[in-house]
């Protein structure tokens, strides 16, 4: 009851999280958390402080070429970012038995991309520059030529209100097993920012979700 009218606008994303996940992953969940934690959504210290245990986690990467540009694009194919990706778009996707699939990781077009000359991915400070050019006279330039990245990412504030009693109530009910690893009053604090910065509502969103998760399966 509480989750469905907690994550009721997150509701697929909630019930892959909490119905598909296998319970041998739980210890992943409490690492990803804790890494959030540490490391943030802007790569600062900003987060550091929510934490209770200590973090650490080494840098590595496999050596496919000594091209470094190059490199550093095949460990986020195969490693680290593509993979994650495709995961959840596969179980979203596949729990309406929908068959998912990604036209840029097309096996032709993946060939002729790492075809492509470095100069032409990094151009006059424009990256995907080549993917620029072919849509140029197609898509309006204060858009094709706009340097910065922007997300569809609703703020939370619009999706929970956490002046409400019940609601906070239930995020910072101190029995929760997500406390020993988060400090309450740092969440407590978090929840009194209106409106949350978009890196302050990615982390309450995965707060939440990960604190349901460990509450049903620990």
């Amino acid at each position: 009851m509480i989750l469905g009218l907690l994550l009721k606008p997150f509701s697929i994303a909630a019930d892959v999280i909490l119905a598909l996940v296998p319970k041998k992953l739980l210890l992943l969940a409490i690492i990803l958390l804790i890494a959030a934690i540490y490391y943030g959504y802007t790569y600062s210290t900003e987060f550091r402080g929510f934490s209770r245990v200590p973090f650490e986690e080494n840098y590595t990467e496999e050596n496919f070429t000594s091209n470094l540009l190059r490199n550093r694009m095949l460990n986020e194919l195969f490693h680290e970012a593509t993979p994650l990706i495709l995961h959840e778009d596969d179980l979203n996707s596949m729990r309406f038995s929908i068959e998912n699939r990604s036209p840029f990781l097309d096996t032709r077009l993946m060939e002729f991309a790492y075809s492509i000359p470095d100069k032409y991915l990094i151009k006059k400070g424009y990256g995907k520059f080549i993917l620029r050019e072919a849509v140029k006279g197609i898509l309006n330039d204060k858009v094709r030529m706009d340097r910065q990245k922007k997300g569809f990412n609703a703020s939370i504030n619009s999706v929970f209100d956490f002046s409400d009693n019940n609601l906070r109530e239930f995020i910072l009910d101190d029995s929760s097993p997500i406390f020993d690893l988060v400090d309450l009053n740092f969440i407590d604090a978090l929840l009194d920012i209106n409106p949350q910065p978009n890196h302050y509502s990615k982390f309450l969103f995965s707060f939440i979700t990960t604190k349901i998760f460990l509450e049903q399966n620990v």
